[in-house]
């Protein structure tokens, strides 16, 4: 049965808290626990996917889901200065998590605490735990493995597939396109590489993805949590669940209390031995998406259609013998076509 909104309207109280960032930006939050609680709780602060200024009510399912099961949640907004398309600073937003986790750790009747990220969230989330041993355990969902810019090239090969797009099109979307736009500095954080940042966490981490996911590969990243992660990793597998692990109205049969059963455990001091669900089938594998040699660059490339840009315009105007109009007609036909793709 999964867990709807609308049930756990009741589940929590809610108190309002705010936090300052290191650049001066004031961001507002939530604070959710449960209702006739006694003693100290295991606490959980969440971290947001991908966006600029996500509201903490994007969160306001998982908080309430997981501060029934008896932990105290602490959601709050994202930042907006800083942030877009074209760049993001994940060394930026981990401390803007570490900062929201400080509020966390003073609320009343907070015990132990961990922190946990969703999507994106689960590149900001290991690098903020990496960083202080206030976190005590960590918790990814859809976390990516790899960088960025070979998951968004997954993500774009996945689609093409699902669309049934083949030949060069798919490889030369799927991964020339993002590598020339990485080089061009396009991609936010293109080439950051978590292993290192997986292999210097010190709390438990539970890492769990839908099976189903479409925007990080699954598979993929599990085995590289697996090959880096040395401070004690499950890994868990939601059959049929997508990327949020959000299905319907709510959330994932069995997530919340899989999620609070293991941060109760760990917060007791019990942290559980090591474990793995087996690989999902992930269906493409993702293409490796190195640095641009010196010819793929964004300068070369549009030089490069530049210059034919001018040669057919040049062939086009200029002076003909007569009976060399099919001539100048491919010229001004090549022109416009270069004119298009630039």
């Amino acid at each position: 049965m999964m867990i709807f909104a609308s049930a756990l309207l009741a589940a929590s109280l809610v108190t309002p808290v705010t936090f300052t960032t290191s650049d001066g930006e004031r961001l507002g939050g939530e604070v959710f626990r449960p209702e006739n609680a006694t003693g100290d709780l295991p606490g959980l602060l969440l971290v947001h996917g991908s966006g600029k200024g996500n509201s903490w009510r994007e969160l306001e399912t998982e908080a309430k889901a997981f501060a029934a099961q008896g932990l105290v949640v602490m959601v709050t907004d994202k930042r907006s200065t800083g942030y877009s398309k074209t760049h993001r600073d994940y060394g930026q937003l981990a401390d803007d998590a570490l900062r929201a986790f400080a509020v966390l750790k003073r609320q009343p009747g907070v015990g132990k605490a961990g922190i946990w990220g969703l999507s994106e969230g689960g590149w900001v989330a290991p690098i903020a735990a990496s960083r202080s041993p206030q976190v005590d355990y960590l918790v990814t969902v859809g976390g990516p493995g790899l960088s960025p810019l070979r998951t968004q090239s997954w993500n774009a090969l996945n689609k093409l597939d699902r669309a049934g797009v083949q030949g060069s099109l798919r490889h030369s979307y799927a991964s020339t396109l993002h590598r020339l736009a990485g080089n061009a500095g396009l991609f936010p954080e293109a080439y950051y590489d978590p292993a290192a940042t997986l292999g210097k966490l010190t709390q438990p981490v539970l890492a769990l993805w839908g099976a189903q996911d479409n925007q990080v590969m699954p598979a993929e990243s599990a085995e590289r949590f697996e090959a880096t992660v040395r401070s004690g990793l499950t890994v868990k597998f939601f059959p049929g669940a997508p990327h949020s692990l959000e299905m319907g109205d709510g959330l994932a049969p069995g997530y919340p209390q899989a999620l609070a059963s293991w941060v109760k455990r760990v917060a007791a001091g019990d942290t559980p031995a090591p474990s793995a669900d087996p690989l999902p089938d992930q269906r493409p594998r993702s293409l490796d998406t190195p640095a641009s040699a010196w010819w793929e660059t964004w300068p070369v490339q549009l030089g490069g259609m530049l210059a034919m840009l001018l040669a057919f315009l040049w062939y086009g105007v200029r002076r003909r013998t007569p009976g060399a109009w099919h001539a100048r007609l491919v010229a001004i036909c090549g022109a416009l076509s270069i004119a298009g793709m630039v």
